[in-house]
């Protein structure tokens, strides 16, 4: 799809910024209601579409995090405040809400929802790698046993809660 999408739109690429776009809605049209698709049984992408059941939300729901972790927003630049310091974390998270919960008194996970993506030392005041949990696969993972990690699962009955997303 992507080889014919620059092939019918951008070889060569339009003149401006409008008519690439008109391309672009051209061959998107002509893509979705026009051209038969043989993995839709030559059906075209719009005879078989039907929207989903499930609603989307208009806003994304705020994570929440439980009493055992510290919450911390993370601000311009990529940074969090710890102790009226600035530590980088990343600005990918930049207006996002994190969660460190304490390892010991030097170090914290810090999540995103219900996902641990990195270690912060907090006398260093340096957030790194998350360590890697040891490999626990189905076949190592007995009836009952829990994962690795420390942080509750969002479907596990627990009275804290860490995130208040649920995956798609």
């Amino acid at each position: 799809m992507h080889r014919t999408l620059k092939q019918e739109t951008a070889a060569p690429p339009a003149a401006n910024r409008r008519a690439q776009q008109r391309a672009f809605d051209r061959f998107r049209r002509e893509y979705n209601q026009e051209r038969p698709h043989e993995a839709l049984a030559m059906e075209t992408p719009a005879a078989v579409y039907a929207p989903s059941r499930r609603p989307y939300p208009a806003r994304v729901p705020e994570p929440e995090y439980g009493s055992a972790l510290l919450v911390r927003r993370v601000g311009k630049r990529g940074v969090f405040s710890w102790k009226h310091q600035h530590v980088f974390l990343s600005e990918t998270l930049i207006g996002e809400a994190i969660g460190l919960q304490p390892v010991d008194e030097r170090y914290y996970t810090v999540y995103f929802t219900t996902v641990p993506i990195a270690r912060f030392d907090s006398r260093r005041l340096v957030a790194g790698p998350a360590p890697q949990a040891t490999d626990f696969t189905g076949a190592e993972a007995g009836e009952g046993e829990v994962s690795p990690s420390p942080a509750p699962h969002p479907h596990q009955a627990t009275a804290e809660k860490v995130s208040g997303m649920c995956p798609v």
